[in-house]
């Protein structure tokens, strides 16, 4: 799993969030890493290479491609982290066809299964004392 940011003032802030889970978090310039949705389309594109912690590997530049195809459907989540830190996480979302291109490997990988969410609204509570 990675996190990744175009905003470098948030990095710190998530590696506080995330203390003791997932530290592979890191920011990019804002040209590296482009997001679009347009109706039950979402594309996501990078350029920069991914470490993908704590193993050895490497998300070359890639994209991902999302298609929604069902009906929205309401969800929410609740799940403390290890830093304490506790979300409740509510969301309108719809399943998707999620088709993985990576040109350096001349790989695509379609009908992978995903979904996209809308409307999502996450609170986060500090760790309480």
């Amino acid at each position: 799993m990675a996190i990744v940011t175009v905003n470098s003032k948030t990095k710190n802030f998530r590696k506080r969030i995330y203390k003791g889970s997932n530290q592979n978090i890191f920011a990019v310039e804002k040209d590296a890493l482009r997001v679009r949705v347009q109706g039950n389309t979402a594309f996501v594109g990078w350029t920069v290479k991914i470490p993908l912690r704590p193993y050895r590997f490497v998300l070359p530049p890639a994209c991902f491609r999302l298609d929604g195809y069902s009906r929205i459907k309401p969800t929410v989540s609740k799940w403390t982290l290890p830093s304490g830190v506790k979300f409740v996480y509510e969301a309108n979302v719809f399943n998707a066809f999620v088709t993985f291109f990576c040109r350096s490997s001349n790989y695509s990988a379609p009908g992978t299964d995903g979904h996209i969410e809308r409307d999502t609204v996450m609170t986060t509570y500090p760790p309480s004392k």
